[in-house]
């Protein structure tokens, strides 16, 4: 996030390929409006949390968590 606070062309910052590996537009809005890598990390916790119950079904071995 420093480094698009600094960098002077924000219309630049984001190039087509952060939005590829990203996977949606989300990020780069989230980064826009200055929310921390904490705040960031949070929002995908739902869905992470979501997903690991989902693939309980799928593991071959007991998890290691």
């Amino acid at each position: 996030m420093l480094y698009y606070k600094l960098f002077e062309q924000k219309d630049a910052f984001f190039q087509k390929f952060f939005h590829t590996l990203a996977g949606t537009d989300v990020l780069a809005r989230q980064i826009r409006e200055g929310l921390t890598e904490e705040q960031i990390r949070s929002s995908w916790q739902e869905e992470l949390d979501d997903y690991k119950a989902l693939r309980l079904n799928y593991l071959l071995y007991p998890d290691a968590d």
